[in-house]
């Protein structure tokens, strides 16, 4: 990884935590390294998750809201 000028280097991290130019490193001392990539791996899991959930149900409100119009129509018609 390249330093970029005129941006911190505690900035310029990449997604695993590592610094660029010839030193290298972590912001994370290695005894937690292990930790803090499962309770990644778990958040990722659990936001995919979530995402499936959220989206069923708002596909079936939408269908919940479909069958209250019609109920509604026939039930009091105008």
């Amino acid at each position: 990884m390249k330093l970029k000028k005129g941006i911190p280097l505690i900035d310029q991290h990449d997604q695993h935590g590592f610094w660029g130019g010839k030193f290298g490193g972590s912001f994370i001392p290695e005894t937690l390294k292990k930790p803090v990539e499962d309770l990644t791996n778990e958040f990722k899991k659990l936001s995919t998750f979530l995402l499936v959930i959220t989206k069923f149900m708002i596909v079936h409100l939408m269908k919940l809201n479909r069958l209250k119009k019609n109920i509604t129509k026939k039930l009091l018609p105008l």
